[in-house]
């Protein structure tokens, strides 16, 4: 990492540029023209924005990560340490999988969907855009997420979640 970007001058990112060492840009405007770019969290608009930026977005995988066979993952998407990806997954663009997350065989991600740490996709799943699931949630078998929905940390999922609605607890 050479720099990171942020909007605003001052916070938690300018702590971390600082801490690290590397540079701090404000916006998308100061990066040359064919710099890879990795959006390692933000709002799904914000990660719409930045993989429209035309910079190359690589698909970054954490080597203590596990990525089963038949696994598509859309660029700019990030794979965290003790992630598990088993086999015939889609995951779309810009995804964040974070730690010790699960997907299991036949889930569907779209674009800039969230599974936070030990979340768990019990196969056939799909999200839509946007979506959201939190640390600890379960999604059972055949559940379809709607574009933007979000589930709350620890909820179990048994059944469809409409676009842009929120879940928690069963």
């Amino acid at each position: 990492v050479s720099a990171v970007i942020d909007e605003g001058e001052g916070g938690a990112v300018a702590a971390m540029a600082e801490r690290f060492g590397v540079e701090l840009l404000v916006g998308l405007s100061h990066v040359d023209p064919g710099v890879a770019l990795a959006c390692a969290g933000g709002s799904p608009l914000r990660r719409a924005e930045v993989l429209g930026s035309g910079h190359p977005m690589p698909v970054l995988v954490h080597s203590a990560a596990t990525i089963g066979p038949w696994v598509e993952l859309g660029d700019g998407t990030i794979v965290s340490p003790g992630a598990r990806i088993t086999a015939s997954v889609e995951v779309g663009r810009c995804c964040l999988i974070h730690t010790a997350a699960v997907l299991s065989h036949d889930d569907r991600l779209g674009d800039f969907v969230t599974i936070s740490p030990s979340a768990t996709l019990c196969g056939g799943v799909e999200v839509g855009d946007g979506a959201s699931v939190f640390a600890g949630a379960t999604v059972m078998p055949g559940v379809r997420i709607g574009p933007g929905a979000v589930i709350a940390a620890g909820a179990l999922v048994r059944a469809d979640v409409d676009a842009a609605t929120t879940v928690a607890g069963v």
